[in-house]
């Protein structure tokens, strides 16, 4: 065989991906089962179960998304926000929870501030799609509304440099 079949793995036996052993509900319930310890909160065990299991990457800076806001400093903080962001979409994306909207509008206030108003217009559309495949209609939120402010306010600032 040729260097390029060695690297690609022509003639190579592929693996079949293998279904799953146990659902991602089981998966938690078993983790749960195995970190609870006595007079613990859900946040204290599932910041276990991030940190041990799933390499942190619910996590921000080793916290949940809500200690995070114990700052007050925080909120205004972009990185810090889409940071949050970020831990949101990835506990969306296993299913642990739908994602909460506050990191989104937080982020989005910001980059408006900073005039970066397509930024805004993708972190809400972020926020908008996880939240649909939670099956929530976001088409009436403020979230949305944002959206539709941004757009203007864009099409006004291009109008004004032009």
């Amino acid at each position: 065989m040729g260097l390029l079949s060695n690297i690609f793995g022509k003639g190579k036996d592929k693996k079949k991906q293998e279904t799953p052993k146990q659902t991602y509900q089981e998966w938690e319930r078993e983790k749960v089962e195995e970190y609870t310890q006595n007079n613990q909160t859900w946040g204290e065990t599932w910041k276990k179960i991030a940190s041990n299991e799933l390499g942190g990457m619910t996590l921000v800076n080793g916290k949940n998304t809500h200690e995070v806001l114990e700052d007050p400093e925080a909120k205004h903080d972009l990185g810090l926000m889409l940071a949050c962001c970020k831990a949101e979409l990835e506990r969306a994306d296993i299913g642990e929870s739908q994602p909460a909207p506050y990191y989104f509008k937080r982020a989005a206030i910001l980059l408006n501030k900073q005039k970066e108003y397509d930024k805004e217009i993708k972190i809400c559309e972020l926020y908008c799609d996880a939240a649909n495949k939670f099956g929530i209609d976001v088409a009436r939120s403020d979230i949305q509304m944002r959206i539709q402010k941004a757009l203007l306010k864009k099409d006004k600032a291009e109008k004004k440099g032009k």
